[in-house]
């Protein structure tokens, strides 16, 4: 089976956009990390964030789509001036561990690419 994004769902993500909510330590008050979150989805025709990765699991490219969605993801994130002290947390579909091109250790691998060694980046099952 072909797990590469169709040109659509290529489309698709230059629309999508990620906004960083700020995490902040409340016994300090300093910014501890980001979270990040998909934005513009219904620019691209989904009701909501879950419609529109129920439709990239129906088509088995939601592990695919959420790797090109985390690159895009850390490449704003170390825009970031202070991004090397701070944590990114990332939001995760679960079901990325159903489909058949899925491979442990790509955040790590992804990490490295983004910073040129590992980093301190969260992954979050969104508990679909």
């Amino acid at each position: 089976m072909n797990n590469e994004l169709t040109q659509h769902w290529k489309n698709n993500l230059k629309i999508l956009d990620v906004a960083f909510q700020p995490i902040i330590n409340i016994h300090t008050g300093t910014l501890y990390g980001v979270e990040a979150l998909l934005r513009n989805f219904q620019d691209v025709g989904f009701k909501s964030i879950f419609a529109l990765f129920d439709a990239v699991y129906k088509e088995k490219l939601l592990y695919s789509f959420d790797l090109a969605l985390r690159e895009k993801a850390l490449k704003k994130y170390t825009q970031i001036q202070s991004y090397k002290n701070i944590k990114l947390f990332y939001n995760l579909d679960n079901r990325v561990l159903e489909m058949e091109n899925f491979s442990a250790g790509t955040c790590d691998q992804y990490e490295k690419k983004a910073y040129g060694s590992q980093h301190h980046t969260s992954c979050h099952s969104t508990g679909h």
